[in-house]
């Protein structure tokens, strides 16, 4: 039987030293390689992350979208079954809804046979106390068949009643100017069907995640408040091309009425 060599001292060194070596750089090579998969892994973690927000942000309107439908039960001005509907929730006691008033009301006057213009009630109780019992005040005219006549009223005469503890008998004495039953008018403003009404207008705003009047939309996409009689133009002038309508304002229109073409909004928080 062949006999197995005796190592010598320096044949024993050296192996051990080629076996360290090679212990080396099997733990340098495992190492590299869970770098290699955990920088892998974070790029494909990161890819993931990028990508995910790529597509949330192709989805998400960063603007409010209406989410009530127009329908008969709303205030409509106009042509209510136009394909250019403006929306605004406002409240009567609002500073920049009554600058806005003389606004809009320019613009129903040029754009009456072409758009539908819906007034949705939002008053901001926190800080508008009596901007609840106004927007009552005209559901109970609306019951005689005169709500936007209130309409003119609350806005025009806002300074005077704004201010006031307790505004009813202001809002009586606009009901008999305007022509109202009384009597029918003081019952109607403290029903039950005139605060469903303005209730029902107020979840539908906070639905669209409304917080400040006025706010506007147009065709359901919540606008960047028009600064001006001639931004409203703008954007309703581009709603209507696109929709295959002529722009053309009426030319019997009287332009005394608009008194604040370069008004600004100064919408208010609740």
């Amino acid at each position: 039987m062949n006999e197995i060599p005796q190592l010598t001292k320096k044949q024993r060194r050296e192996l051990r030293r080629e076996e360290k070596l090679a212990n080396r750089e099997h733990t340098s090579r495992r190492k590299m390689i869970n770098r290699i998969m955990m920088w892998a892994i974070v790029v494909l973690v990161l890819g993931g992350i990028v990508y995910a927000l790529t597509q949330a942000g192709g989805d998400t309107n960063t603007e409010a979208l209406l989410t009530d439908a127009v329908s008969a039960d709303d205030h409509i001005k106009g042509v209510a079954d136009s394909s250019v509907i403006l929306v605004e929730y406002s409240d009567f006691q609002c500073p920049a809804c009554a600058t806005y008033h003389p606004i809009i009301g320019q613009i129903i006057d040029e754009y009456q046979d072409r758009i539908a213009f819906v007034y949705r009630h939002f008053p901001l109780r926190s800080i508008h106390p009596n901007g609840q019992i106004a927007a009552e005040a005209s559901e109970a005219a609306d019951i005689q068949g005169k709500f936007w006549e209130m309409y003119d009223m609350l806005f025009q005469n806002q300074n005077e009643w704004s201010g006031e503890g307790d505004p009813t008998e202001r809002f009586v004495a606009y009901a008999e100017e305007i022509g109202l039953n009384t009597d029918q008018f003081r019952t109607d403003l403290t029903s039950s069907v005139v605060t469903d009404v303005v209730d029902a207008n107020y979840r539908s705003g906070i639905a669209a995640s409304i917080d400040s009047t006025p706010t506007f939309f147009l065709n359901g996409a919540q606008l960047d408040n028009p600064r001006s009689l001639d931004e409203f133009r703008s954007v309703i002038d581009t709603a209507l091309e696109a929709a295959g309508q002529s722009t053309n304002q009426n030319t019997n229109v009287d332009t005394s009425t608009n008194t604040n073409d370069d008004s600004t909004n100064e919408s208010t928080g609740e």
